[in-house]
């Protein structure tokens, strides 16, 4: 926690995106980060994990650099779906440059996946679900003049070595999966 608060105090980042941030027993969320954010200008969008998991990802914001226009809170458990029946979550959000109107929202993406060495395919699985809610909140609408896919970053404890399939989709778009 001090070194988070000295590089956002260095650094002074418009955008801060966090994974498992206590949320319960102790809630260092509101008790902690919520006061240090806020004297320093942040808003957030935040998602606690599912079940009985205590933590959960926060998105932070310079309120004087951007307002929200959209959010999306994600479970990726599905009881019914086996490789979806773990607590982890997704949080996108879509934001708006206060400071130039000109300029596009930007689509900001973070996740917790699950830890299991051995279980690429639920990680994989979660990914897919991240992926394509981004996908939806950065395709403009029909009617827009614009139809540039939006700016986009996407953030997380994505839980796998560089050479995983789950890095591979995101780095690539595409994947060869078996098993």
């Amino acid at each position: 926690w001090e070194g988070i608060r000295r590089e956002v105090d260095d650094l002074r980042p418009d955008v801060v995106c966090l994974q498992e941030v206590q949320m319960e027993d102790p809630n260092y969320f509101d008790s902690s980060y919520t006061p240090f954010f806020s004297q320093r200008g942040y808003r957030h969008v935040a998602k606690k994990r599912t079940g009985d998991k205590k933590d959960g990802c926060v998105i932070f914001f310079k309120g004087d650099k951007f307002t929200l226009d959209c959010v999306s809170e994600m479970e990726f458990n599905i009881p019914r779906i086996s490789v979806l029946n773990r607590d982890n979550i997704g949080l996108v959000c879509r934001l708006t440059p206060l400071d130039h109107p000109e300029l596009p929202p930007v689509v900001f993406a973070t996740t917790h996946l699950l830890y299991n060495p051995k279980r690429d395919d639920i990680r994989l699985a979660q990914t897919a679900l991240l992926l394509a809610e981004v996908d939806r909140l950065a395709t403009p609408p029909v009617e827009s003049e614009n139809r540039n896919y939006l700016p986009t970053i996407i953030t997380g404890d994505f839980n796998c070595p560089p050479t995983s399939a789950v890095v591979q989709l995101l780095t690539t778009g595409s994947v060869n999966y078996k098993g």
